[in-house]
C-alpha cells in the first residue's frame, strides 16, 4: 500500500504542468446587455502554452454559489435564471498545437417575452480532453497506470434585459472571526434582487461615544440572483473595546445597501 501511494504522489505531481498548458485568453466575463428577441455573440479565445497539442471540449453548465464558498456546476437549464438555452456553440471541440490560438464562437437570441426582466446567465467550461492512459500489465509488479488531472476553466455568459430587474441583497451572517491572531468582520451577502450585483463593502467603525475608530472593507464581488458570498474585513488594526459598526454595500450607481450592528473586539 505504501509503494503504489507513493507512485500515485509522483504521478500526480509529475503530469501537474500537462494540465495548466490550456488556458482562455480573453476574459472571464462576458456581460450582453440586450432586449427580448435581440442577438448577441462572442468569442473564447484559447491558447496552449504547453509542448504537447491539446484537445479541447466545450459544453455549458448553470452556476450558482454559496457564501461558504461551495460552488454549482448544474446542468444547463437547470436555474430559472439560465440561458444556456439561448446559446450555442461553434465549434464543441477545438484542437490547439503548441503555442497557437483557437477561437470558438458563441451565438444566442434572447427569447421574445416581454416578462423578461433583470439578469441570465451560464458558463461555458472548457476542458482539455485527457489522453488514453497506459492500464496495468499482467505479469509485473511495476504499476504502469498514469494518473492526469484536468483543470476546466469556466466563463461566464451573463445577459441583461436593458437596465430592468430590481436590485436587492440581504445580508445573512455577521460574525467576528479570529484566526491566526488576525480579527476579521465577516459577512454572508445573498443577491435577493433579480439583476447581477458587484458591491463594494466597507464598514465605519465608531467608539461608544461616536468617535470615529476606522474603515475598513473588502474586496468586490460579483453575485449573481440566488447566489451569496462571504465578505471578510480585516479589523486587526482595531484597538480592543466595543464599536457601532456602520456596514454600506455600494453597487456603484443608486442603489446602496447599509445596516449598523454592535460589535466587541476582545483581547
Amino acid at each position: 500500500m505504501n509503494r503504489i501511494f507513493a507512485v500515485f504522489i509522483f504521478l500526480v505531481l509529475a503530469t501537474a504542468p500537462a494540465f495548466a498548458a490550456v488556458s482562455v485568453t480573453n476574459g472571464l466575463v462576458r456581460n450582453h446587455t440586450v432586449q427580448p428577441g435581440e442577438a448577441f455573440e462572442g468569442i473564447v479565445t484559447i491558447r496552449n502554452s504547453g509542448s504537447g497539442t491539446e484537445t479541447v471540449r466545450l459544453y455549458q453548465t448553470d452556476y450558482r454559489i454559496e457564501a461558504g464558498g461551495k460552488r454549482f456546476f448544474e446542468s444547463p437549464g437547470t436555474s430559472e435564471r439560465s440561458n444556456a438555452g439561448w446559446v450555442s456553440l461553434t465549434p464543441l471541440e477545438v484542437t490547439v498545437v503548441p503555442g497557437e490560438t483557437a477561437s470558438v464562437v458563441y451565438r444566442g437570441t434572447v427569447p421574445v417575452d416581454a416578462g423578461l426582466t433583470g439578469s441570465f446567465w451560464s458558463m461555458i467550461m472548457v476542458e482539455p480532453l485527457a489522453e488514453a492512459q497506459p492500464e496495468r500489465e499482467e505479469g509485473k509488479e511495476q504499476i504502469s497506470m498514469g494518473i492526469r488531472t484536468v483543470l476546466r476553466t469556466a466563463v461566464q455568459v451573463a445577459t441583461h434585459i436593458g437596465d430592468s430587474g430590481s436590485r436587492d441583497l440581504t445580508i445573512l451572517n455577521v460574525s467576528l472571526a479570529n484566526e491566526k491572531g488576525e480579527v476579521f468582520l465577516v459577512l454572508d451577502v445573498e443577491n435577493t434582487g433579480e439583476r447581477v450585483l458587484r458591491p463594494a463593502v466597507e464598514a465605519e467603525l465608531y467608539s461608544g461615544e461616536g468617535v470615529p475608530a476606522g474603515r475598513v472593507e473588502s474586496d468586490v464581488k460579483r453575485i449573481y440572483p440566488g447566489s451569496s458570498v462571504r465578505h471578510r474585513l480585516n479589523l486587526s488594526d482595531v484597538p480592543v473595546g466595543r464599536y457601532r459598526a456602520l456596514v454600506v454595500l455600494d453597487n456603484g450607481d443608486d442603489h446602496v445597501f447599509g445596516a449598523r450592528y454592535d460589535l466587541e473586539i476582545q483581547p
